[in-house]
């Protein structure tokens, strides 16, 4: 007896459930969609920041030298 006491509750649940989950849906659907403003000209779109602290450039053999910099540190220390 509580076995189908639990199924028709069980059932009974699922139903309201699966009624407040179309309401849900029915409101999502029924909502304008949200897009973004256009800013200060439609045609203008997102724009770049830019990038305040600047491109740091390092020359190729500069790069090279602190490498055979500390191939030199290593085999000293390697004795």
């Amino acid at each position: 007896m509580n076995s189908r006491f639990d199924e028709l509750t069980q059932e009974r649940r699922r139903e309201e459930h699966r009624a407040a989950l179309k309401e849900a849906l029915a409101r999502r659907q029924a909502q304008r969609a949200q897009h973004p403003g256009s800013g200060f000209g439609a045609s203008a779109g997102m724009q770049n920041k830019g990038n305040a602290k600047g491109r740091s450039h390092v020359h190729g053999a500069r790069v090279g030298s602190v490498s055979a910099q500390n191939k030199r540190a290593q085999a000293r220390r390697d004795g």
